[in-house]
């Protein structure tokens, strides 16, 4: 059952925190790799609101995509 809302939020876009432009090349592989398993979908229309994504890097060299 969807939620009752009032009305759609006003658009916004988030800027990627500085991490994921730093390791760009990871954080392409790792969303085509979301793309091709079926966990997300890329889609055409224009969406409400973009949420920024970081890279989180552990001290053994292991990288993670994290979004809010």
């Amino acid at each position: 059952m969807p939620l009752p809302f009032l009305g759609l939020p006003e658009t916004a876009v988030f800027n990627n925190n500085r991490s994921s432009l730093v390791h760009a090349e990871f954080v392409e592989d790792a969303i085509g790799e979301l793309v091709e398993s079926g966990r997300v979908l890329e889609v055409i229309v224009p969406l409400l609101l973009i949420y920024p994504l970081s890279v989180s890097v552990q001290v053994a060299g292991k990288k993670w995509l994290r979004y809010i």
